[in-house]
Formats: structure tokens, C-alpha cells, sequence
């Protein structure tokens, strides 16, 4: 299943970060899919609310079911106000959440990125303070569990996942004659379950996501 988090930053109005959950069961209807969004929405409002300020809102959540062109699909709009106190840090600042998993590979590894912290966090120009740092990926793992915990019967037991669609690269030449690698789309994607999270002490943005080490 993807699940897609809408954010409102200051005046961004559609920040969307994603994850992913594989599932045990026969699969979910769409009322099965508004009770576990309702469940994401709480779980959200009580480990994540507290790590963002005033000026981020969730504002809608998703979910697709992926096992078929036809799976289950709901979405509902929500609010969840951040409370975390403090002088809000511009809207491309991020705290990084980094996700362990067993495969290894190059490129950029699964990652979330949360906005919304307070120049308290910051230990110096470009890294977070490691006690804050901690805390979100505490609090990030907390989410996680209590999206887990309580799936309707017919999602089953679910983990968290991340879905790679990409696998190596062909060098095409263009009509430009340009040459340039393009990455190769996998016929049945990479699913690995994640394993552990972490924060990244480098203070990151979300519009410069590739600048964050794997």
C-alpha cells in the first residue's frame, strides 16, 4: 500500500512525502483503507504534531492499495496543527529521517523528509543538535509502530516497506545527439522492509534532496 502525507508549510500548500506498507491479508476495501487512515491521522497527530512547529499542517492522507490496477484506493482531508514551539526555520529546511534496510546498492537510499523544525534544533549552521536529532527518529519509529498495530482483517499484518521501481541505467542518445544514462524500469519492483530509522545530523532541504549521503 502507498501512502501519501499532504502537507501545508507556510504558504506551500501541497508538500507530499510517501511510504510505503506491505500486507498479509486479501487485501482492503475501500472502508478498510478510511479506518487505517484514521488510525495514520492519530498515530501522526500524536508522535509527529510535537516535532513540527505552528507553520506545518497535515492536511490529507491517501492510500492505494498496489496489488492491482484495480486495488482500493480512499483518501481524507485532515488537520494536524504542529505544536512544536520555537522560531520556525525557513520552509525548505528538512530533518531527514533515514531508513535501514538489508539491500545494498548506489544511489540514494529511502529517506523522509519533515519540515517544520525550529532554529533551537540547530547545533550550528549546517547540523542539528544530536539530542533532537534522536528524538525525532524516536518518535518517527513511534509512528510507524502505531500504523501497524491495528489493521482491519483484511489487511492483515502490515510492515513498513520502501518500493524501488528503478534498477540500473541504459545510455540512450537523443536526437541531440546528446547521451545521457536512463534509469531502467523494473518489471516487478524491489520491496525491502525497513529495518531501523535514523536522522541525518546534516541539516537537509527539500529542494536539494540529492545532497543527502545514503
Amino acid at each position: 500500500m502507498r501512502v501519501d502525507l499532504f502537507t501545508t508549510v507556510g504558504a506551500n500548500t501541497r508538500v507530499r512525502d510517501r511510504i510505503f506498507f506491505s500486507y498479509t491479508g486479501a487485501g482492503p476495501t475501500v472502508a478498510d483503507l478510511l479506518t487505517l487512515i484514521n488510525t495514520i491521522s492519530a498515530s501522526w497527530n500524536t508522535n509527529i504534531v510535537p516535532q513540527t512547529n505552528t507553520g506545518v499542517t497535515l492536511t490529507q492522507i491517501a492510500v492505494t492499495d498496489l496489488s492491482s490496477a484495480s486495488g482500493a484506493q480512499n483518501q481524507l482531508t485532515v488537520s494536524r496543527v504542529g505544536t512544536l514551539a520555537g522560531t520556525a526555520l525557513p520552509a525548505a529546511v528538512a530533518m531527514i529521517v533515514k531508513f535501514k534496510i538489508a539491500r545494498r546498492y548506489r544511489g540514494g537510499h529511502p529517506r523522509f523528509y519533515l519540515p517544520g523544525r525550529v532554529t533551537a534544533d540547530l547545533a550550528s549552521s549546517t547540523a542539528w543538535v544530536s539530542a533532537n536529532a534522536a528524538a525525532l527518529a524516536t518518535a518517527f519509529s513511534a509512528f510507524i509502530t502505531a500504523c501497524e498495530a491495528t489493521p482491519p482483517t483484511n489487511i492483515g499484518t502490515m510492515v513498513h516497506v520502501n518500493v524501488g521501481y528503478f534498477g540500473g541505467f541504459t545510455n540512450r542518445t537523443f536526437p541531440s545527439g546528446r547521451t545521457r544514462p536512463v534509469p531502467n524500469v523494473l518489471g516487478t519492483p524491489h520491496v525491502d522492509t525497513i529495518t531501523a530509522y535514523s536522522v541525518n545530523l546534516q541539516v537537509g532541504s527539500q529542494r536539494r534532496r540529492s545532497q543527502q549521503s545514503a
